[in-house]
């Protein structure tokens, strides 16, 4: 996810405030984010994958959206299993 951040954030010409200026964070949440440290919200990473062309996308952002994507899918399967039990209750 670094690198995702990293490149949106190079590709628009921005330094690190004024990117976090763009996504509404601190330049220190922005760091944490690119040196990895901290893992961005959804809609950072939404900003972020808009923002980077597909083309431009290397093997290593390729792993972390693919990373995402099975993060999303077994949340969504947790969810409907939440959902599941929930019912099952009622």
């Amino acid at each position: 996810m670094a690198g995702l951040i990293r490149a949106a954030r190079r590709k628009k010409g921005l330094n690190q405030a004024q990117f976090a200026a763009l996504i509404g964070k601190s330049q220190g949440m922005v760091s944490r984010y690119e040196s990895g440290e901290s893992v961005p919200p959804g809609d950072v990473i939404m900003h972020c994958m808009h923002s980077v062309s597909p083309d431009s996308i290397s093997s290593d952002r390729v792993q972390a959206l693919e990373q995402l994507r099975q993060a999303a899918e077994a949340l969504l399967s947790a969810i409907i299993t939440l959902q599941e039990v929930d019912s099952s209750d009622a």
